[in-house]
């Protein structure tokens, strides 16, 4: 691969997103982060450049829409809502979840 990728390269490469949901995919554009098409993955710092914008929306998001972003985190870490375990820091359990669309 060339340093920037081809036409044909690109048409080839699927479009790299990064949800902030329990879901693969979202149309909410406040919801993914999607790598600007001037990233190279080659690249280390083209690949930083885009990971370092992800982490500021994702922060703004937790900032933001915590109670949302909750529910999403433990959708993922708990999707039947049946069984509560303890939290890593074993006194508080986890809150059900209650806000995100998969509950």
């Amino acid at each position: 691969m060339s340093a920037t990728p081809t036409w044909l390269e690109s048409w080839f490469s699927p479009d790299l997103e990064l949800a902030f949901t329990h879901a693969c995919q979202t149309d909410d554009p406040k919801l993914k982060s999607a790598a600007p098409e001037e990233t190279i993955f080659e690249n280390y710092k083209s690949r930083m450049d885009w990971i370092i914008q992800a982490v500021q929306q994702f922060h703004n998001l937790m900032q933001t829409r915590a109670g949302f972003m909750e529910s999403e985190r433990l959708c993922c870490i708990n999707p039947k809502q049946d069984d509560f375990s303890l939290s890593p820091n074993r006194f508080t359990p986890p809150l059900p979840c209650t806000d995100g669309p998969a509950c």
